[in-house]
Formats: C-alpha cells, structure tokens, sequence
C-alpha cells in the first residue's frame, strides 16, 4: 500500500505539468494481501494530493460488467445545509438528513 501511494503521487506530480482540461483515470489494483484489501474497501472515501490539492476518491471492487469507456451510473454529490441548526450538527444526524438523497459516504472535513 506504501509503495501506491508513493507511485500515485509520483504520476500525480507527472501529469500536473500537462495541459488537459480533464483526465479520466481508473486504476486497477490487485491486491494479494486480504488484510489490504479489507483496509482498502473499509474507507468510505480517502484523499489523493492531485495538483496542490486533496482530492476525493472511492475504491470499489471490480465487477466483471465494468466498462472504463461507459459513463457510471453512481455519483458523488456535496450536500450543503445552509442555516443549519446547531443542535443538528451531529454526526448522526446530519448522516440521516443526507441519506434521504442516497447513502452517505463522508461528512466534510471541516464539519
């Protein structure tokens, strides 16, 4: 796992000096290890330093109809509860009013 995140951010820091307005990247990870895989699939989200800044990511097991040219039919999407009541700033319940779009992944960083 170490050497992924050395080897990720090795290619981050090779295509942040590259003009294109968008890369699309899947990355396939075969992982031996069950201890790792357990590890990489129990994190609800994790960062990736990409051009100076912490960018969101998901790992989600392969599935043998996956298509990498195919537009995926999941979405990350960022709620904001502007005006939110003190008293609701809890975990619990801000994980309950999110999950009435969809299941929730994270609550931000600086929540």
């Amino acid at each position: 796992m170490e050497n992924l995140r050395f080897n990720s951010q090795k290619e981050n820091d090779r295509f942040s000096h590259r003009k294109k307005d968008y890369i699309k990247l899947h990355i396939l990870l075969r992982i031996d290890q069950y201890e790792d895989y357990v590890v990489a699939l129990s994190k609800s989200v994790s960062f990736l330093p990409f051009r100076r800044e912490q960018h969101l990511y998901r790992v989600f097991p392969w599935t043998i109809d996956f298509n990498s040219r195919e537009e995926t039919s999941m979405a990350t999407v960022w709620i904001s509860l502007p005006r939110l009541s003190p008293d609701l700033f809890a975990k619990r319940s801000l994980l309950s009013m999110a999950s009435a779009v969809g299941r929730p992944i994270t609550i931000d960083k600086a929540t």
